[in-house]
């Protein structure tokens, strides 16, 4: 016999396998994650600066500009991982305090 999950499991469970999935994923190929994240981030950036800051239509947007922004977000992918392969070797993560100096 099996239990079936309540959606609060469901809910409860889906940050922490997806954590689990992306810090798998840092490990297997780390600049490709880091640059995914980052294509994600500036996609989702561009696209709300053009329509919940300014009150537009969410469809609403100029879609080559936001296709611009992601092409310079996988340009920086990689320097990316290289800042934090550099901090983490001047602050290395092992020492506790060094934690708040990286945020």
């Amino acid at each position: 016999m099996t239990r079936g999950w309540a959606p609060t499991e469901i809910a409860a469970r889906i940050p922490i396998d997806n954590w689990a999935s992306y810090e798998s994923s840092l490990s297997a190929q780390p600049i490709f994650t880091k640059t995914i994240i980052n294509v994600v981030i500036y996609l989702l950036g561009d696209w709300l600066s053009q329509t919940l800051f300014q009150g537009k239509d969410i469809l609403d947007f100029d879609a080559m500009r936001t296709i611009r922004n992601g092409f310079v977000g996988m340009c920086f992918g990689p320097a990316v991982h290289a800042y934090y392969e550099f901090s983490d070797s001047i602050l290395p993560v092992e020492i506790g305090y060094n934690k708040f100096y990286k945020i």
